[in-house]
């Protein structure tokens, strides 16, 4: 949602029952699916940024900290679940592709130990 500037996100399906860097890192990984069709890589890098700079606005200073150190765990396995979802329930090879492509494309870069 966009009201005067400001975005505010509703998701009543997947937020507010886990610590927010999985709450971010799921967010993040759906919104790279749902955009998969229509929107090129330099559009949902944007749009990933934007949420990603407005979430961390709203947190305090040491959820901040943990949310940065933590978020690229959380994104690439949220990411990878809906790899493995999509491999499993999406039944025609061209859709699968069409979702996959993408999000294998934006897949975050696997953090160091």
């Amino acid at each position: 949602l966009v009201h005067r500037g400001q975005i505010g996100v509703i998701d009543f399906g997947r937020s507010g029952r886990a610590p927010l860097p999985i709450d971010a890192g799921q967010w993040l990984a759906h919104l790279t699916v749902m955009l998969a069709p229509s929107v090129p890589e330099a559009g949902r890098r944007r749009l990933r940024h934007i949420f990603l700079s407005a979430y961390r606005a709203g947190l305090t200073p040491s959820q901040r900290r943990v949310l940065d150190t933590t978020l690229p765990w959380f994104e690439l396995r949220a990411a990878l679940d809906i790899i493995g979802i999509t491999c499993a329930y999406v039944p025609g090879n061209r859709q699968r592709d069409r979702i996959l492509r993408p999000l294998l494309a934006a897949l975050p870069p696997t953090p160091a130990p």
